[in-house]
């Protein structure tokens, strides 16, 4: 089993923790603030989640582009590992 694939299943038991929350916080807003609330709070989520990905896109070509300008006189290590820097829920799509 992959790095990937133990970390994926250490942390299954977290993200259905967190996505069980966040359906309860949803279900609340709903139902003490209303539809309005609701919206405006879907609204704000998904533009702080378009936001984080626009910066971890930015973050990683900053490490390529400055790995790329490393001169050859320049000692490699330590090696360019930055999967460990990005949630693993955006990793596809940046690479994509």
């Amino acid at each position: 089993m992959s790095e990937l694939e133990q970390r994926a299943k250490k942390d299954a038991p977290l993200r259905y923790d967190i996505r069980t929350l966040g359906d309860a916080l949803g279900r609340a807003i709903l139902q003490h603030g209303g539809t309005r609330v609701f919206d405006t709070e879907e609204r704000l989520r998904l533009s702080c989640k378009r936001l984080r990905e626009c910066a971890e896109r930015l973050a990683l070509s900053s490490i390529i582009a400055s790995a790329g300008a490393m001169s050859m006189k320049q000692p490699k290590t330590p090696s360019l590992n930055v999967a460990h820097l990005l949630p693993w829920s955006s990793f596809s799509s940046i690479m994509a």
